[in-house]
């Protein structure tokens, strides 16, 4: 069977990819209006820094991306689905043996089409970015089986 041929069945499962496997947040997270602060700390043990890179581990970049969208989805309480990102820059690598802790802002806006705009940021503890991305824009779906 040629790739073109082959149906891509959609991620639905109700439980988070790497929350409480790679990363979990700490107490404190806020949203108000539509901002979201919360504080994340790495498991260090995590089969993910086993393999990027096991002897100077390094939070992979898709991870950084996957992050933001389940902190986003747990705090709104809805299935999320990214449509588009017109701006996304890694500025400098985490090591979480250096910074076991970042702080994510998330700032969003919901679209009359039901969509979401996204802007958010992942920062060192003295303020410094490590991730931003601007531009993004979530389809929103209430339920595993309600389609996009």
């Amino acid at each position: 069977m040629a790739w073109a041929d082959q149906t891509i069945q959609p991620w639905d499962k109700d439980e988070d990819m790497l929350l409480n496997t790679f990363y979990t947040v700490s107490p404190g997270t806020e949203m108000i209006d539509s901002r979201i602060s919360a504080t994340i700390a790495f498991i260090r043990e995590s089969p993910i820094f086993q393999g990027h890179f096991p002897q100077h581990p390094v939070v992979p970049g898709v991870c950084m991306f996957a992050m933001i969208k389940e902190i986003l989805e747990k705090q709104l309480d809805r299935h999320l689905r990214l449509s588009q990102c017109r701006n996304m820059k890694f500025l400098k690598m985490i090591d979480p043996d250096q910074h076991p802790t970042i702080h994510v802002e998330i700032s969003f806006q919901e679209n009359e089409d039901r969509s979401l705009g996204v802007q958010a940021r992942l920062l060192d503890p003295e303020g410094g970015v490590y991730f931003h991305m601007t531009g993004a824009t979530y389809l929103v779906k209430n339920t595993v089986h309600e389609s996009v």
